[in-house]
C-alpha cells in the first residue's frame, strides 16, 4: 500500500504530471527503537487526547527502569532512559507516537511523506528543477528538526534519492552538510524502484535470486525432479515474485512494449 500510494502521487499514470520533475528520497532511522528517549515519549503522551488512566499506565512502564549486569567486580546497574524492547507490545505504540508527529505535519501539496515503521519515503514533484531542489531542501530541513527533537539519527548510508523520468543535472540536496547519494534505483520495503519506473532492476533482481536459489538446491551435477521443483515454486518462488505485486505490476511500463 505504501508503494502504491507513492506511485499514484508521482503521477506514473497521469499524463498531466509526466513532465514534472519528481524526486524520490528514502530515509531510515538508525536504531529507531533503541534510540527513542523516554522523555520524548512522555511528552508525546501528554499531547494526545486519551483517557488519563491509560496515559498514566503507559508512563508508568517507563518509570524506574534499570539495567543490571553481573560482572567480576559484582552486580552493576544503571537507569535506563531510552530504548523500547523489540517484539514488545508497547514498542510500536511508543514509536508511532513519535512518528505520527512528522507524518501528520502539513506539507506542501507538492510533498508526500509516507512511513512504514522506521522507513520513511518522500515524493516531491515540481514543474522545474530549481523549484524541486528548493522544495526538497525545505522538506528535509523540517524532517531534520523532528529527528533533532527526538534525538534520532538518520542512517546516511541508507539515505538515497533518485530522480524519476527526468534527469536533474547538478540538482543535489544535503543532509547534515553531506550530499545525499543519487543512484539510479533504490530499494524500499523489498521492492527496487528505478528512475524510469519500468521495474527492470526489480525484475532482474528477482530473476537473479531465484536462479541462485535453484542452482544451490539442484546442484551442478544433479537435477531436481518435477515434484520438488513444483514445491519450490509454490513455497518460495511464487512468494518472492508476488512481493509488492499489489503496486508494481499495475504501473509496469516496459521500455520495449512490443517485445
Amino acid at each position: 500500500m505504501t508503494i502504491r500510494k507513492y506511485l499514484d502521487f508521482s503521477g506514473s499514470g497521469n499524463k498531466n504530471s509526466f513532465w514534472n520533475y519528481v524526486r524520490l528520497s528514502a530515509l531510515n532511522i538508525q536504531g529507531a527503537f533503541d534510540q527513542l528517549q523516554y522523555n520524548s515519549i512522555r511528552n508525546s503522551l501528554d499531547e494526545i487526547k486519551f483517557p488519563s488512566h491509560t496515559i498514566e499506565t503507559l508512563k508508568d512502564i517507563l518509570n524506574h527502569r534499570k539495567l543490571n549486569i553481573q560482572t567480576v567486580q559484582g552486580p552493576v546497574s544503571w537507569s535506563q532512559r531510552q530504548g523500547c524492547a523489540k517484539g514488545s507490545c508497547t514498542g510500536p505504540v511508543f514509536w508511532n507516537l513519535a512518528a505520527n508527529e512528522i507524518t501528520s505535519e502539513e506539507w506542501q501539496p507538492e510533498v508526500y511523506l509516507q512511513a512504514f515503521a522506521d522507513d520513511f519515503i518522500f515524493v516531491i514533484s515540481e514543474p522545474t528543477g530549481a523549484k524541486l531542489k528548493a522544495t526538497a531542501q525545505v522538506a528535509l530541513t523540517k524532517f531534520q528538526h523532528w529527528t533533532d527533537k527526538y534525538q534520532l539519527k538518520v542512517s546516511t548510508e541508507k539515505f538515497t534519492t533518485i530522480p524519476i523520468r527526468r534527469l536533474e543535472n547538478g540538482l543535489r540536496v544535503k543532509w547534515d552538510n553531506q550530499i545525499i547519494k543519487r543512484p539510479t534505483s533504490l530499494k524500499y520495503l523489498g521492492v527496487i524502484i528505478d528512475n524510469k519506473l519500468n521495474w527492470a532492476d526489480h525484475l532482474f533482481n528477482m530473476k537473479t535470486k531465484l536462479i541462485h536459489i535453484h542452482q544451490r538446491i539442484a546442484g551442478t551435477n544433479w537435477g531436481l525432479n518435477k515434484d520438488l521443483s513444483r514445491r519450490l515454486y509454490k513455497t518460495l518462488a511464487d512468494r518472492m515474485i508476488l512481493h509488492g505485486a499489489a503496486a508494481w505490476p499495475i504501473h509496469y511500463q516496459p521500455d520495449n512494449p512490443g517485445n
